[in-house]
């Protein structure tokens, strides 16, 4: 009969643990690539996947290949590293298309577009104000832009003389010291679930329903729409597994519909179109995948990496907001508008970042019969 050694005991289990972690790495990135490529439907639980960074899931996959690796399992660990590499360079938060792509704007019209999660002016709305003013915007899109009737009156009064245009039943607005020619809000398929509690998946039709703002602004003669959207995020009934799984479920669902009702929407648009907010989604997720098929990441056109817009606590024991680092933030771009530099800026006034750009305008047209520019909904 043979003893197994405390050795032997020891190395089986760090061996199982570097099949584990190999594992977990392998269907995150199977599940996400699957989805990225349009094999499981957008509104699948398994979707879920492809919103876990790859930068993320390639550092786990290249942990468990150099576990593998001083295991002696050379082959298997440098097969692992591969798909992981691969993995990243297909899904990966990043754009080669800024290294070749120069715009000269000497002599071009230009404005500034902000976009920021206000967090419901939890650190006071004339703080938020003062900060998005420091930026010198000439736009914003803001979201989660709710805090009652007073609140949006003190924001409204701090930021002047920019004029805010709020959406009446959700909590995006867009901001502007450009004259405005018209302003809707549109209804989105979901209900608006809480942010600060839990949620019941059965119940949500009772709140009210979600929405995005438009408005169509006259930007130095040029007519430019510009769209506020923030897509759905909360939590579930519980931290039970089995309540995280349906509300899961639910989220991607909602979302889903969320961006083929906004996709819909945009396609319609003629002329130039600037939109963004709060997405709740990384950029590797099936919603901004689909967001991307008809416009431009503007962050990407001017960086080669993606940079984070949020970050919070994963862990009780965590001092600071550190880990998860995700990018959630976006403007997007599409009909002649043009990125020339887009960065985000740090600040303490909200859990989110700013995602702040600078746009180049095609040239001006007559704003005579500026309405056939509007879908139906608009006019």
């Amino acid at each position: 009969m043979q003893v197994c050694t405390p050795r032997a005991a020891f190395r089986l289990l760090a061996l199982i643990g570097a099949l584990g972690l190999s594992g977990v790495s392998l269907v995150v990135a199977g599940l996400g690539a699957l989805a990225g490529v349009g094999v499981i439907p957008a509104r699948s639980l398994m979707a879920g996947m492809s919103f876990v960074p790859p930068l993320y899931c390639a550092a786990l996959g290249l942990l468990a290949a150099l576990w593998l690796f001083g295991l002696g399992w050379r082959r298997r660990a440098a097969f692992l590293a591969l798909l992981q590499l691969l993995y990243f360079g297909v899904f990966g938060d990043y754009s080669l298309q800024s290294l070749r792509r120069f715009e000269d704007a000497t002599g071009k019209r230009r404005f500034k577009a902000i976009a920021f999660n206000v967090q419901y002016f939890t650190e006071g709305a004339v703080r938020v104000a003062e900060h998005l003013k420091a930026l010198e915007p000439d736009v914003m899109l803001l979201s989660e832009a709710e805090g009652g009737a007073k609140t949006r009156r003190v924001f409204a009064t701090a930021v002047s003389p920019y004029q805010v245009y709020y959406a009446r039943k959700g909590d995006t607005a867009i901001v502007s010291r450009y004259p405005l020619i018209a302003f809707h809000e549109v209804p989105l398929p979901s209900f608006q679930p809480s942010l600060s509690g839990f949620n019941q998946t059965e119940t949500q039709y009772r709140n009210l329903r979600r929405t995005f703002v438009h408005a169509l602004l006259d930007i130095a003669g040029v007519k430019v729409h510009v769209l506020s959207v923030r897509l759905i995020a909360g939590r579930g009934r519980s931290h039970a597994p089995l309540d995280q799984w349906h509300w899961g479920q639910f989220l991607m669902r909602e979302q889903a519909r969320e961006v083929s009702t906004f996709v819909q929407y945009v396609e319609r648009l003629e002329g130039p179109v600037l939109f963004g907010g709060d997405l709740n989604a990384t950029s590797s997720s099936v919603s901004i995948r689909r967001l991307s098929e008809i416009a431009e990441d503007a962050y990407l056109q001017t960086h080669v990496w993606g940079q984070f817009t949020f970050k919070t606590k994963l862990l009780p024991i965590q001092k600071h907001k550190t880990l998860p680092a995700l990018r959630l933030d976006y403007l997007f771009v599409r009909n002649g508008l043009i990125p020339h530099r887009v960065d985000v800026v740090p600040g303490d006034v909200s859990d989110h970042f700013s995602v702040i750009g600078e746009f180049i305008l095609p040239e001006p047209t007559s704003m005579a019969g500026n309405h056939r520019t509007l879908p139906g909904a608009l006019r």
